[in-house]
C-alpha cells in the first residue's frame, strides 16, 4: 500500500494504484472487461471502471524491486 501527500488543498480521497510491468497492456486489458481511459502519464494512467470508480494503472514494478 502506498500513501502518499498531494500538496494540494482539497479534500481527502483515496483510491487504488495497480503496479504492472506493461502499463498500456494493462491498461488494454481493463478496456476490454469495461474500464475506461480518463488520462494517460508518463508513469501512470488513470482509468475509470463501469462503475465509475477511477483508479490508476502504474508503471511501478509489481514485485516491488
Amino acid at each position: 500500500m502506498l500513501l502518499q501527500r498531494l500538496g494540494s488543498d482539497r479534500p481527502t480521497g483515496a483510491h487504488v494504484d495497480f503496479a504492472s510491468s506493461d502499463m498500456r497492456a494493462t491498461a488494454a486489458w481493463h478496456e476490454t472487461l469495461g474500464a475506461t481511459v480518463v488520462q494517460r502519464f508518463g508513469r501512470w494512467i488513470v482509468m475509470r471502471d463501469p462503475a465509475a470508480v477511477v483508479y490508476c494503472v502504474t508503471g511501478r514494478d509489481p514485485r516491488g524491486s
